[in-house]
Parts: structure tokens; C-alpha cells; sequence
């Protein structure tokens, strides 16, 4: 085999290593990073990560389709190259050119969050700033040194032309079935469920007999789902709960302390006995840290009675709202903030979240 067409060869096959290394750790990264989102934002919701950084899904879908390119150019470029040398000279220039820029620019909102200050002790900062960048310069000058290779062999290529071997398709169909399909599928798949918008709330309102209230989108303020409705053994009984928060974005950049809130309902009986509850609620926690706060001035719609507990441990703070609606349900609204500032509304918040209800 002709030394140049081999080198020319091994190159392209390079590119493609390149590009697959990409679109596995960009799925592999999100995969993880799925876990720490929903440390962050305490969500459950499957595949949150793509929900906070949309675009970061394309940049393995965009590698792995070019490395699977240049993988069979590099399978055909030993014998069969004549009919395809224009393709694979433009390829080698622009393609990975194209690749880089769009999946930088594609990352770019996930690259702002992670460079932010409360986060710049982790090591996925240092990997982005430097390593990314590192390998996608390396990346674009062997594809450029393949294009001028290219050029200046131009001939041999032309001249000559072959048959690609039985076993040069066997490692391309390989290459599409196990790396290109399941890429492909996990990522759109994960799209997908990112799309939800019930959160399971029509399956649990099925199975139950009280109605399952829920925030108005509109008035949330910014609040997203972060976990699905679940029916849990609660210390009465069966209960709903479910859980809300900032998205990553907010929660890092506008917002420097913990946020979240969470809801538990269940239907209760016209003897139900709001404050004796409550009361027990206090007795029961051995920290000292509880007390109960006037209610008289805040006014939540559906409710016909309430009741605010005030827990502040270190600089954890937290509210809970304790409140019967009109048809008999007992839902109890807690926030939870961390190294939130002095002057910060918290108990605002979660009345104006209680009155977004429906």
C-alpha cells in the first residue's frame, strides 16, 4: 500500500477518533451531570440536564455523525477514494471547522453557568476552559494537515481506484450500529422525555379521591417542576407530593443560595383539627429552632384556615405553610432556603406560590 494513502489514511481515521471521543463524553458528561444538576436543584425529573442546557444535546449528534464520516472516508481511502476526494478534501477543511464552532456555541450556555463563581471549584470548569478548546485546536490542525496532504496527492487518488474490502464495510457497519445508533437514540430519546409537561399529575389525580392541587404556570414566578406527583406513606396516611425549583441557570447565576420548594396534600375530614396538628408538628422537633408565627395577615385564596411554621438551623431557613382548603384538603407548602440574604422575602415567596394553586 502506497505510504502517503496509508498516512492519509491513519489521519482521517484520527479526526474520527477525535469525534467519537466528543460525542461519548458530551452523552457520558450529561449523564453525570444529570446527577449533579439534580444535587443542585433536588430534581428528579428524568434527563433535567437537557431540559436546562437544550442545546448541549446536539454536540454529540453533530460528532458522532462527522466521525462516522471520516471514519469511512478513512475505510475507503486506502482503495477507493477517486469518486470522493472532492468530498473528502472540503471535508477535512470545513467539516471540522463547522463542528467546532457549532458545538462551542452550542455549549456556550452550559460554559457561562459552570465558569460562574459558585462553581468554579469544580472540575468540570477546568475542563471546559481548557481541555475542550485544547483538543478541538488539535483536532482542526490534523484535519487541516490531512487537506493538504490531500492536495498535494492529489493524483494518486485521481489515477487510481479500487474496491473497498468485505472487511473495510464490516468496521463501517459496526461503527453506525454501535456507535452511531445508540448516540443517536439515547440523546433523542432523552429529548423526548424532557418534553414532559403532565408530570405525572392526570395518573395520581386518577387514584386518589381528593383533588390534587397544583401551581398556575403562569404565576410561578419562574418555578419549574423538578420532581413528578407521587402518591408516598406519609407518618396520616397516603399523601401527594411533588416538588418545585429555579432552573439550574437561575439557581447559579441570579440566585447564590439554595431554593426549593415542596408540597404534600391529603384529604382530611371537617373534624380536622389545624391547630392541635400543627402544635404537634413543634412539640415533636427536638431542636429548639421551631416556632409558630402570626398568620392573621396572610391571606391565601383557597384556604379557609392556616398555619406558618418558622425553622432557621445555622444558615439553613425555612418555611412551612400549613393550610385547609374549602373541599377538605390539607396541603402543607415547604421552602427551604440556604445562605439566603437578610432582607430576602422568603415567607413572600411562598404565599404568592400557595396563591398560584388551582
Amino acid at each position: 500500500m502506497d505510504k502517503k494513502k496509508k498516512t492519509i489514511s491513519i489521519l482521517l481515521l484520527l479526526v474520527s477518533v477525535f469525534f467519537t471521543l466528543y460525542a461519548l463524553v458530551a452523552v457520558f458528561a450529561s449523564v453525570g451531570l444529570e446527577y449533579w444538576v439534580s444535587l443542585l436543584t433536588e430534581s428528579d425529573l428524568f434527563y433535567s440536564f437537557f431540559h436546562e442546557f437544550p442545546m448541549f444535546g446536539l454536540v454529540p449528534l453533530l460528532s458522532i455523525l462527522v466521525a462516522f464520516w471520516f471514519f469511512y472516508l478513512a475505510s475507503v481511502a486506502k482503495s477507493n477514494l477517486s469518486k470522493r476526494f472532492n468530498l473528502a478534501l472540503v471535508s477535512s477543511f470545513v467539516l471540522p471547522l463547522m463542528t467546532v464552532v457549532l458545538s462551542w456555541f452550542w455549549m456556550g450556555q452550559f460554559i457561562s453557568v459552570v465558569k460562574e463563581i459558585h462553581v468554579t471549584r469544580l472540575p468540570i470548569n477546568l475542563f471546559v476552559s481548557y481541555v475542550v478548546p485544547g483538543l478541538y485546536l488539535l483536532t482542526l490542525v490534523v484535519s487541516f494537515l490531512t487537506a493538504l496532504l490531500l492536495i498535494r496527492n492529489k493524483d494518486k487518488f485521481l489515477k487510481e481506484e479500487g474496491k473497498s474490502s468485505d472487511v473495510s464495510k464490516r468496521w463501517i457497519m459496526a461503527f453506525f450500529v454501535f456507535l452511531v445508533v445508540p448516540i443517536i437514540g439515547l440523546v433523542s430519546f432523552s429529548y423526548i422525555k424532557t418534553q414532559e409537561k403532565d408530570f405525572h399529575y392526570s395518573t395520581i389525580q386518577s387514584k386518589v379521591n381528593f383533588h390534587v392541587y397544583r401551581p398556575n404556570p403562569s404565576m410561578m414566578g419562574g418555578l419549574e417542576n423538578r420532581v413528578y406527583y407521587e402518591i408516598v406513606d406519609g407518618d396520616e396516611g397516603e399523601e401527594v407530593q411533588s416538588g418545585y425549583g429555579f432552573p439550574i441557570l437561575h439557581s447559579l447565576a441570579a440566585a447564590p443560595y439554595g431554593h426549593y420548594i415542596y408540597m404534600a396534600q391529603r384529604g382530611v375530614d371537617d373534624s380536622f383539627d389545624l391547630d392541635s396538628y400543627t402544635q404537634k408538628i413543634i412539640e415533636d422537633d427536638k431542636s429548639g429552632t421551631v416556632e409558630k408565627i402570626d398568620s392573621s395577615n396572610v391571606n391565601i385564596d383557597i384556604a379557609k384556615k392556616i398555619a406558618i411554621i418558622h425553622t432557621k438551623d445555622g444558615d439553613i431557613e425555612s418555611y412551612l405553610i400549613e393550610m385547609v382548603t374549602d373541599d377538605n384538603v390539607l396541603i402543607t407548602i415547604s421552602g427551604v432556603w440556604l445562605n439566603a440574604p437578610q432582607d430576602e422575602p422568603l415567607l413572600d415567596e411562598l404565599v404568592e406560590f400557595a396563591n398560584s394553586l388551582y
